[in-house]
């Protein structure tokens, strides 16, 4: 039997942050292909052979082949140095330097030095949803969580590119028959665009709202409802965004998500008067318990009898 213990660093082995980071995002891209059954031989498919294969010098792309092979299986780096790689090709160091010029141009990979040695980690060039996590706890689910999120996801700007839209998600936790109940589940979603059109989706799931919900328990089937978040971002209240509790998001349906981003990004200000609009607030105050109807009093026949006498 395995013992307990105490988690002090981080499940992925990293020298800092900026490392972290680009293990996590390769990580949850290898996962969000997997779940969504992209098509995988060294490379996944998905805009590599329309947008990269078909202008990338033969020696940067046998270069990226190379680290692709040369890479961690989960994590996507690989510590190869340049003459290791001249002695590989049979050719110059000048000439290696060249072609990872063109990769890093082409946003396919990220090299910097570490210590005595270049790591090099391989870019996901597809779309992607990330799963967050922050690194303090938050007894409350106010502006700070969100500020924090944020902060986060800018401090690496250089790998998710610039934010296109925040979103604050909720859905209805459901019982064992799939009815709503008066539970809510609730999500910070923000959407980044890199320079080359690749769009990261960024997941935090909020811990303490769980009292916080809407003013109705239905929505139609495919659709989704607006409600005005209480989180703000660049001084405007977040798009809050009821989703079907038919279609769950909790560690299932990353095609589903995926898919809801990249509508999301492209959304425009008008699409969103189509959609119903609901309140936002304290469950108990919105969704009161039914009160049971009163029964009236019937007398019983001796009381009858007391009355017409």
């Amino acid at each position: 039997m395995a013992k307990a213990r105490f988690r002090i660093i981080s499940s992925i082995p990293a020298e800092d942050e900026r490392e972290e980071a680009l293990k996590e995002y390769h990580s949850y891209w290898r996962k969000t292909n997997t779940n969504t059954n992209a098509p995988f031989v060294p490379i996944f498919n998905a805009f590599f052979k329309d947008d990269i294969l078909a202008t990338i010098e033969p020696g940067a792309l046998r270069l990226y082949l190379y680290f692709a092979f040369a890479a961690n299986n989960t994590y996507g780096n690989s510590w190869h140095s340049i003459e290791t790689i001249a002695k590989y090709f049979k050719t110059r160091t000048r000439t290696v330097n060249n072609w990872i010029k063109i990769l890093v141009d082409k946003n396919l990979i990220y090299r910097e030095p570490k210590g005595k040695r270049s790591h090099t980690y391989l870019i996901p060039y597809s779309n992607t949803v990330i799963k967050h996590n922050l690194r303090r706890d938050f007894k409350e689910d106010n502006q700070t969580v969100l500020d924090t999120f944020i902060k986060k996801i800018r401090g690496h700007a250089v790998l998710y590119g610039s934010i296109v839209e925040v979103f604050h998600f909720f859905q209805w936790k459901t019982d064992d028959k799939n009815k709503p109940t008066k539970e809510g589940l609730h999500w910070l979603f923000v959407i980044t665009m890199r320079p080359d059109g690749v769009l990261v989706g960024h997941n935090y799931s909020l811990k303490n709202s769980s009292h916080l919900g809407v003013n109705q328990l239905t929505i139609e089937d495919s659709d989704i409802a607006t409600f005005v978040s209480p989180f703000k971002h660049e001084e405007h209240n977040v798009r809050g965004l009821v989703l079907t509790h038919k279609i769950k998001l909790i560690n299932s349906n990353t095609g589903t998500l995926l898919q809801l981003m990249e509508d999301l990004a492209k959304a425009e200000i008008w699409d969103w008067d189509e959609h119903p609009k609901f309140e936002y607030g304290k469950i108990a105050e919105l969704l009161p318990e039914e009160e049971e109807a009163e029964q009236e009093e019937v007398p019983d026949e001796k009381q009858k009898g007391e009355v017409t006498q």
